[in-house]
């Protein structure tokens, strides 16, 4: 987050507002366990490999859960959405699984919590936000409720 809105202040300048940020996530990252084998496993992957592995598959759960806290006084700011399961076995590259991707985004967008957040996202993008944040403020994490010009992430 940090490094968007850097860029963001970069590119257009600290005085323009934003009207929401939206981070569009492909599902949540599965953690897989590996048991200590009598074959040594560790001389194949090591555990400090595995454990690596582990932790940077739940950074980015960590880090969106310290995001909604610091914006947490920011209402209609930010928004993530992302398919809480179905989708954790499926790569990028999986083109031929679209079928299931899709079955699983419409059960997720079914749900009455992330509809009524989609429809937030539609107001903002169709330019009626219920608040709008300038960049500088963003970047301290001090917030400060100002009119302007709409930036959307």
């Amino acid at each position: 987050m940090k490094q968007l809105l850097q860029e963001a202040t970069r590119e257009f300048g600290e005085e323009r507002c934003v009207g929401c940020i939206i981070s569009i996530v492909t599902g949540k990252p599965k953690v897989t366990g590996f048991k200590k084998s009598g074959f040594g496993l560790q001389r194949v992957l090591p555990l400090d490999l595995i454990k690596s592995l582990a932790k940077m598959a739940t950074d980015t759960e960590a880090e969106a859960v310290e995001i909604k806290e610091r914006y947490r006084n920011c209402p209609g700011l930010y928004y993530r959405l992302n398919v809480d399961r179905g989708l954790e076995n499926i790569s990028l590259e999986e083109w031929e699984k679209l079928g299931e991707v899709k079955t699983h985004t419409l059960a997720y967008l079914n749900n009455q919590n992330v509809s009524r957040e989609v429809d937030e996202i539609v107001k903002v993008l169709i330019g009626r936000p219920s608040h709008i944040y300038p960049l500088r403020h963003l970047g301290t994490w001090i917030i400060s409720h100002t009119s302007g010009p709409l930036l959307i992430f």
